[in-house]
C-alpha cells in the first residue's frame, strides 16, 4: 500500500502534466474562490490593477466587479505563474482552441476522470 501522500503529490504532479491549463485553473479557483466560468474567461493582465495589490473579477450572474486581494505570499505566488502562463497564451489561462462553454467541460470533466481514478485506486489498495 503506498503512503497517501505521495499518492498526492503524484495525482497532482500527474495534473501539472497532463494538461497545464486545468492545473492553473484548479490553482486559482483553490486560491481565489473563483468559479470554472470565472476562471476559463480569465485575463489575469487586463483584471489586474496597477497597484498589483488586487486584480477585479467580474461576478457571473449579477455581473457586478469583485476585488480579490493579493494580501499574502501565497496569492502573490498563484496569480505570477497565471500572469506569466496568459502573457505566452494570448492573455488567457485556458487554451484557446475552447471556446469558454468548452473550457468549462474540459475542466469538469477533467476533474471528474481524475477522481474516478483516484477512487479506483482507492479500492483497489483496501
Amino acid at each position: 500500500m503506498k503512503d497517501g501522500s505521495k499518492c498526492s503529490l503524484e495525482v497532482i504532479y500527474g495534473i501539472f502534466a497532463t494538461d497545464q491549463y486545468v492545473w492553473l485553473q484548479l490553482l486559482m479557483i483553490h486560491t481565489f474562490g473563483l468559479k470554472p466560468k470565472q476562471v476559463v474567461a480569465f485575463m489575469p493582465q487586463k483584471c489586474l490593477h496597477s497597484s498589483h495589490k488586487y486584480f477585479i473579477v467580474q461576478n457571473e450572474n449579477s455581473g457586478a466587479n469583485s476585488l480579490l486581494h493579493l494580501d499574502s505570499d501565497y496569492k502573490r505566488s498563484t496569480y505570477e505563474p497565471a500572469l506569466d502562463f496568459a502573457k505566452k497564451n494570448g492573455g488567457y489561462i485556458r487554451d484557446r482552441k475552447y471556446t469558454p462553454e468548452k473550457a468549462v467541460r474540459h475542466l469538469r470533466l477533467f476533474v471528474l476522470e481524475r477522481a474516478f481514478y483516484s477512487m479506483q485506486y482507492d479500492t483497489q489498495s483496501l
